[in-house]
């Protein structure tokens, strides 16, 4: 199968001109656009880890492995059917989440760790 989609632009309206006065307004726009998009994200990206805290904390309460790999299947699962479904590479999306997960169980094993008798706190 050929992971390499090209992204379909589900939002956009007419091409913008190529050339003249009106390309430094448009390019412009569409990074504007971009920095909101970027944003977003970002807060998307915190809300995650602040979520991924709560779930150590619960799993610290009640003694849960930080690393549950039925979990991380099914999270990977959804996000290739979801690049799947909008045209967006499935090597890409598998990185992405890779590195999130990363981050979560990075995240997750800092706060399970502290709770252990002799742990550290940064």
């Amino acid at each position: 199968m050929d992971d390499s989609k090209t992204v379909i632009d589900e939002t956009s309206s007419a091409p913008a001109r190529v050339g003249g006065p009106d390309i430094e307004a448009t390019l412009e726009e569409l990074r504007a656009q971009l920095d909101r998009v970027d944003r977003a994200l970002l807060d998307d990206i915190r809300d995650r880890m602040l979520l991924c805290a709560r779930v150590a904390q619960v799993k610290r309460q009640h003694a849960i492995a930080v690393v549950q790999p039925g979990r991380m299947r099914t999270v990977h699962h959804r996000a290739r059917e979801y690049a799947d479904r909008h045209g967006l590479s499935a090597e890409f999306v598998r990185a992405l989440y890779d590195l999130l997960i990363d981050e979560a169980c990075r995240v997750e094993d800092r706060i399970v760790d502290d709770a252990r008798p002799g742990g550290t706190r940064s």
